[in-house]
Parts: structure tokens; C-alpha cells; sequence
């Protein structure tokens, strides 16, 4: 008689952890696909950014762009500032021993 009580008493604890288990080997599988994801992401993007320069099309033509196939690619773009335009955002860089550290602004 005093073995079945036992027996109850490991089923909530045993219950729990098989739901942690699984909830760690769907996390596990969902960080594999994650890392073929980036590895994928980062090769392409290794690919696209050694590629020829192009010029930038019209900004009538961009529209037509589809964006996933021109991420990374090297652009050349030419035009002018437009000053009043302008807009200039206080900043301060905690890098003390950076090339660009201190107070100023980003244009």
C-alpha cells in the first residue's frame, strides 16, 4: 500500500519534465534552422558585396526593385546635398579611445 502513493507523487514531476523536454528539443531544432538560415545569409551576402558596382536606377524604376535580390550589392549613386534638408542629431560616443569619441553630431 505505501508504493502507490509514491507512484502518484513521481507522475506530476515526471509529466513536467517530459513537457521541458520537449519544449528544449523544439527550441534546439528551431536554433539549427536559425544557423542554416544565417550561414545562408551570410554567404550570400559575402557573394553580393564583391560583385561589380552598378549605377542606381531611376527612382521611377526602383519602385519595380524586388529587395531580397539586391540586398548587399554595391551601388554607385551620385547627386547632390541638399542642405536645407539637413538634420542634425546631438550624440555623445562612450568610446573614449575610438577614433570618433566625444560629443558631436550626426548629419
Amino acid at each position: 500500500m505505501s508504493r502507490a502513493p509514491a507512484v502518484r507523487s513521481l507522475i506530476l514531476p515526471g509529466l513536467l519534465s517530459l513537457g521541458v523536454l520537449a519544449m528544449l528539443i523544439t527550441l534546439g531544432n528551431w536554433q539549427m534552422q536559425r544557423l542554416s538560415w544565417k550561414e545562408n545569409l551570410i554567404e550570400t551576402a559575402s557573394k553580393r558585396v564583391k560583385e561589380t558596382p552598378q549605377r542606381l536606377p531611376a527612382s521611377a524604376e526602383s519602385l519595380s526593385l524586388e529587395l531580397q535580390k539586391e540586398e548587399y550589392r554595391p551601388y554607385i549613386a551620385e547627386g547632390r546635398f541638399l542642405h536645407q534638408h539637413e538634420v542634425q542629431v546631438y550624440t555623445v560616443l562612450s568610446d573614449a579611445k575610438g577614433a570618433y569619441s566625444g560629443a558631436g553630431y550626426c548629419v
